[in-house]
C-alpha cells in the first residue's frame, strides 16, 4: 500500500490550496484513503495486481512473466482514465506508477522513484529495461521523483541514474504522518511492533518466522490482512491500524521489524524510529534498498532466510540518517507551481 500512502501528503497539499482532486484507485486503496479524505470523489480503477511465487527465484520468472503483458495493462488503464477524464474534467494528472494514466490534453504527472529498474538478471537486462521505461515515461509531462536530488540520495540509484529525463525533477520525501499531530504513547510497556504487508505467500511466511524468533519479546503484531484481532500475554495482533494508530505505535515502539519498501522507510525516517529490514525474497527492489540503506548505515538488513532469535536484535541507531522534516516539505512548491501553470 505504499503507493497509496505516499499520496496522502500530495492530496493534502492540493486540498488546501483550494483544489478539487478525485482519485481513482481500488477499494482498498479507497478505504485506505476515505480514512484521510472522506469528502473527495473517488472513482473505480483496477489496479495492477501483481502476484508473487513463495519460492525466491521463482519470484523473479513469474513477475517478469506478468511485465510482459504490462503494455495490454498500460492500454486498458489509459482507456478507463480516457472515461474519467471526459466525466470529471480535471486540469491535470498526477499518476502514481501507472503508465497508462496519463493524457496528451492535458498536464500528467508521473509519480516514481523509480527510475533505474532492478531485475535481478544484471546489467544488460537492467540497461534494456531502462530504455523500455523512459519511453513509458516520455508520455508524461513532468516526472517528480520522491527523494533529495544531492548524494544522500535515499533510494539509491533506482533515483538516481546516470541520465536523468528530462522532464524530471526530485520533490523530497514523502509521509503519510506528516499531516499529523505529534501521536500519544501508545502502550505503558515497551515492545517491538512487527509492521507486516505485501501479498502472500512471503508474508504469512515472514509472519510466523518473526513471531517464532521473538517469542521472548512483547510484541504487537499488524498482519495487514483481515483476520483475528486479539493476542497472548507476549503478542498483541492488529490486523490494520488506522492512520493515527500506526502513527502511534511506531513511535512508541522500541524498534520495528518490517519489508523494505520504499514508503515504508520514508515513515519510518519521519517518525526517527530505528528498524531492522527483511526484504521480500525475490523482489530485486526491496533486495537492493535493503543492501543500500545498510551500506550507508541507516537501517541494518538481514534476508529472510538468516531470521533468528540473534539476527533479529541487530537495530542501528536511528542517529545515522541525514534527513530532517525539512525533507518533507520539499513538494509543496512544487505542486503550487505546477497547479499555477495548469
Amino acid at each position: 500500500m505504499g503507493h497509496t500512502t505516499r499520496c496522502i501528503p500530495l492530496i493534502r497539499h492540493l486540498l488546501a490550496c483550494g483544489n478539487t482532486v478525485t482519485v481513482a484507485c481500488n477499494a482498498v486503496q479507497r478505504n485506505i484513503l476515505s480514512g484521510y479524505f472522506p469528502h473527495i470523489d473517488y472513482q473505480f480503477m483496477e489496479g495492477y495486481n501483481i502476484a508473487y511465487s513463495g519460492i525466491d527465484y521463482f519470484n523473479k520468472v513469474k513477475i517478469g512473466g506478468q511485465l510482459l503483458g504490462l503494455q495490454r495493462l498500460i492500454k486498458r488503464e489509459n482507456t478507463q482514465i480516457n472515461a474519467i477524464i471526459n466525466q470529471c474534467k480535471p486540469d491535470g494528472i498526477i499518476s502514481d506508477n501507472r503508465y497508462g494514466i496519463y493524457s496528451p490534453r492535458i498536464s500528467s504527472v508521473m509519480l516514481t522513484h523509480q527510475l533505474r529498474l532492478h531485475s535481478g538478471w544484471g546489467r544488460a537486462v537492467d540497461d534494456a529495461l531502462e530504455q523500455y521505461h523512459y519511453r513509458l515515461l516520455s508520455k508524461f509531462a513532468e516526472i517528480w521523483i520522491p527523494d533529495v536530488p544531492d548524494n544522500t540520495a535515499l533510494a539509491g540509484t533506482l533515483s538516481h541514474p546516470a541520465t536523468l529525463p528530462r522532464q524530471a525533477q526530485y520533490i523530497g520525501l514523502l509521509s503519510q504522518f506528516s499531516c499529523l499531530d505529534a501521536p500519544p504513547r501508545h502502550l505503558d510497556k515497551p515492545y517491538t511492533l512487527l509492521l507486516l504487508s505485501g501479498v502472500e505467500q512471503q508474508r504469512a511466511k515472514l509472519e510466523q518466522l518473526l513471531v517464532k524468533h521473538l517469542a521472548k519479546e512483547n510484541i504487537v503484531l499488524i498482519k495487514g490482512k483481515e483476520g483475528y484481532q486479539g493476542g497472548s500475554s507476549s503478542v498483541q495482533t492488529i490486523p490494520f491500524a488506522s492512520h493515527a494508530a500506526l502513527y502511534a505505535l511506531i513511535a512508541g515502539a522500541q524498534k520495528v521489524v518490517c519489508r523494505s519498501g520504499y514508503s515504508s522507510v520514508m515513515d519510518l525516517i519521519y517518525t526517527q524510529k530505528p528498524a531492522l529490514l527483511i526484504p521480500t525474497p525475490g523482489q530485486p527492489e526491496q533486495e537492493y534498498l535493503a543492501h543500500y540503506w545498510q551500506q550507508r548505515g541507516y537501517f541494518n538488513s538481514i534476508p529472510q532466510s538468516m531470521l533468528n532469535s540473534n539476527t533479529l536484535n541487530h537495530v542501528l541507531p536511528i542517529a545515522n540518517i541525514p534527513f530532517t522534516r525539512h525533507h518533507f516539505e520539499l513538494h509543496k512548491p512544487i505542486i503550487e507551481n505546477w497547479v499555477a501553470n495548469l
